[in-house]
């Protein structure tokens, strides 16, 4: 006859296996801490790349705007110190400016009468400009009335040939001329030389500018 035999449990222990289920736990524990911490810090490196892609685009754009601008400066700064030099922004001497070539001018061509007479200044629109925004100068355009005793017509293209030659730029232009006898035709000129024969009266339209405050320019 067979025994039996029973097959019993044994209990686990579990003394010694707490060190070792700690160690897991706290291994586990600072591998999980470990990912989000390195997920943290990979979310921030991304922030920090974007912030500094954002910085490095910005830099780029002011320094090409940098560039134009200085590229306009180095375009227009001679212009404005020519303009400047001609009393562009300043009408009172440019006023004086013309009368000292109409003297100048009036001796070199030995014209005998040369009277002339100063329009006011009239505001000037140009198309390029918005009239809504502020570009920190005013135009203007002023005529100057010129009545002349001459003897021969050549005399009066000398005279503008003349206000030409000192005004380089050039900042005016000829409006209107009229040339008329002063004597009629069977007039015996021959006996009378030297004395004027044409009276002309012409209007020349120059131009100005004022610079606007700096206060105005914001």
């Amino acid at each position: 006859m067979k025994h039996k035999e029973t097959l019993k449990k044994n209990s686990i222990e579990w003394q010694p296996l707490k060190m070792p289920i700690f160690l897991f736990l706290v291994g586990l524990m600072m591998a999980v801490s470990m990912v989000f911490a390195s997920r943290e810090q990979d979310i921030q490196s991304q922030h920090a790349f974007k912030r500094t892609e954002m910085q490095l685009n910005d830099l780029q754009k002011r320094n090409e705007e940098s560039q134009k601008n200085l590229a306009i400066v180095k375009t227009a700064y001679p212009k404005y110190e020519q303009l400047k030099k001609f009393n562009f922004f300043d009408h009172e001497k440019m006023s004086l400016n013309w009368v000292s070539w109409l003297k100048t001018l009036q001796e070199e061509i030995k014209i005998s009468e040369l009277t002339y007479e100063f329009g006011t200044q009239q505001p000037l629109v140009l198309p390029i400009f918005d009239k809504k925004t502020n570009n920190g100068v005013d135009f203007f355009i002023s005529e100057i009335k010129l009545t002349l005793q001459i003897l021969h017509s050549e005399d009066l293209f000398h005279l503008i040939q003349g206000l030409k030659k000192y005004n380089t730029l050039p900042l005016f232009s000829l409006k209107s001329c009229e040339i008329k006898r002063k004597y009629p035709a069977s007039f015996a000129w021959q006996q009378h030389l030297g004395k004027p024969l044409l009276e002309t009266v012409c209007t020349l339209q120059w131009y100005s500018a004022k610079l606007k405050p700096l206060e105005n320019n914001k």
